[in-house]
């Protein structure tokens, strides 16, 4: 990524770990909970590199623009989504806010902004994992 964005926008990385569980309804095994704890030491041995997170970056700007586009999501998907491991990865994006004068406070209201952002893309992956893609994007509301 370029200087200028990475000035502009405060970029966070939301990897949300979504834990679901497929099985017959008898028989069905206990899962243990992760802790948080257990989650970051997980995240800690994955290597994510910057190449990945603008791959999916520029594919959620595409979906984005184009939200009808199945074929895009699919691919968005197969990229952000590793039902192996059971692990979302999101990129979000917060914009700070020139009007806030702390700088402090600006980088915390875009952090804030960009988890969101991560969690309603992973909302989204959820919806389509279920679905085999065919929400668009656009469509979910709270």
């Amino acid at each position: 990524m370029n200087r200028v964005l990475r000035n502009t926008l405060f970029f966070s990385l939301g990897i949300v770990f979504t834990f679901y569980f497929y099985g017959c309804r008898e028989g069905r095994e206990k899962y243990e909970v992760a802790t948080a704890m257990e989650m970051y030491e997980s995240t800690a041995k994955m290597v994510i590199g910057e190449t990945e997170l603008s791959e999916i970056l520029d594919l959620q700007q595409k979906v984005m623009t184009n939200p009808t586009d199945r074929d895009l999501r699919k691919k968005l998907g197969m990229v952000a989504v590793d039902t192996v491991a059971r692990v979302i990865l999101a990129v979000g994006v917060g914009i700070s806010n020139p009007e806030v004068t702390s700088p402090l406070l600006q980088k915390q209201q875009a952090r804030q902004a960009a988890l969101i952002d991560a969690a309603r893309w992973t909302a989204y992956h959820l919806q389509w994992q279920k679905d085999g893609y065919t929400t668009n994007f656009g469509q979910i509301s709270a």
